[in-house]
Formats: structure tokens, sequence, C-alpha cells
């Protein structure tokens, strides 16, 4: 028997009861602390501390490392992560790319940040201790309608193994389709939370919340 792809679809039920979980005042989780960016369109040194609000402080050794001027692989790595804050535009999203560029950075709508995005990839890549996780966790808060959060528990949620060697790539395909066909899903739920600033929250935060409080937690909906 076929598996069932799992969907956001599935989480209908319980969607607006894991944002309330997540999001609410009395809540020890990252919103609204995470998402509010003091610095848009430049990466300062609380950019890299941002990922603990998720659940993912970078050791001290590899902020050191980005710190250091020695052109060492972490170095690079920032340097390619400033890059992508200051060549993103505002309206670039994460929906508007086709499978193409999404797989790949190249084609007919990679935009500048999304190359950028992709070159920021392929350096962390080249080092070790650090994963597309900590790219993405970095990377959602400075330019939240076009990075999504990916991690374990997303990759989880749609069946794709920690052990791939490419789990990265396929959970943002396998996100890409899924968005992409329920849309106006996620919109509702982003629609009902916004920053202190009036900054509403984006559809690729809404279900990054949605998914990983529903895996976290042992949500038992289908």
């Amino acid at each position: 028997m076929a598996t069932r792809q799992r969907s956001i679809v599935q989480l209908t039920d319980c969607a607006s009861r894991h944002l309330e979980e997540y999001c609410s005042p009395s809540s020890a989780f990252g919103w609204p602390d995470y998402d509010h960016d003091p610095a848009p369109g430049r990466l300062v040194p609380g950019d890299l501390l941002a990922p603990a609000w998720l659940s993912y402080p970078i050791p001290t050794k590899y902020l050191q490392s980005m710190s250091a001027s020695d052109g060492n692989a972490y170095h690079q790595l920032r340097k390619a992560i400033a890059e992508v804050v200051e060549v993103a535009a505002a309206d670039e999203s994460f929906l508007e790319l086709d499978e193409v560029a999404l797989m790949t950075g190249t084609g007919g709508t990679a935009t500048p940040g999304w190359v950028a995005f992709w070159k920021a990839w392929n350096q962390v890549g080249e080092t070790t201790g650090l994963t597309s996780v900590a790219l993405t966790k970095i990377l959602h808060r400075k330019v939240p309608s076009l990075i999504p959060i990916l991690d374990s528990l997303v990759s989880g949620f749609y069946g794709i193994s920690n052990h791939s060697d490419r789990r990265g790539v396929h959970t943002m395909l396998a996100l890409h389709r899924d968005l992409t066909a329920h849309r106006d899903l996620a919109e509702g739920w982003a629609s009902q939370w916004a920053l202190e600033d009036g900054r509403p929250m984006t559809l690729l935060r809404a279900v990054d919340i949605v998914v990983w409080t529903h895996q976290s937690t042992g949500c038992l909906t289908p």
C-alpha cells in the first residue's frame, strides 16, 4: 500500500491551537523575540545568536571562527550569509520560485536573494559542525518570506530521513509543493499573528510553527 504524502492539510484541526501555544505571551518559545529584526538589510552579530531562540544555539567556537578574518571556511560562510541579507529584496518569495530554481539556485525565477542563498548553502557544506539547519535559522529571521526554516522535525513531518544526503533539499521541495497546493490555508494561519511593529507573520513562519509544534508535542491528528 502506498504511503500517503504528509501535508499541512492534515493539521487543519490543530493548527490554531499550535499557534496559540507557541505565540501566546505566556509561551517560552521563540515568537516574537527570534522574529524581531532590529537591523533589516544587514547582518549583525546578534543575528548569529538568534537561532538559540529556535533550540539551535551555534557553538562559540564556530561564532569565533565566523568573526575571524583569516579566510577560514566559517568566515567565508558569514560573508555568504551577509550577501543574502544585503541583496535579497523584501518581495522575494519562496513560493514564486519554480522547482528548477528551488533545487539549483539557477533559472528564470531564481531571484538575487535565492542565488546568494545557494552560494551560502554550498559554503555551509565546507564547514564542520554546521549544516543547512543553522543556515536557515539564521537567514529566515532576515528574509522571512524567502528562506524557510529547515530542521529534523520539519523533515520528519514530510517523511524525509535524517540520514538522507540531501535531506535539506528534499525537505524544501516537499514544503514548496505542499505550500503551493495549500497557500490559502497557510496564509490564513499567518494572518492571525503580527509583530509589535505591525509586520505580519509570514506563511513560512506560520507553517514552521504549526509543523514544529505538532511534531514536538506528539499531536495525534492523522
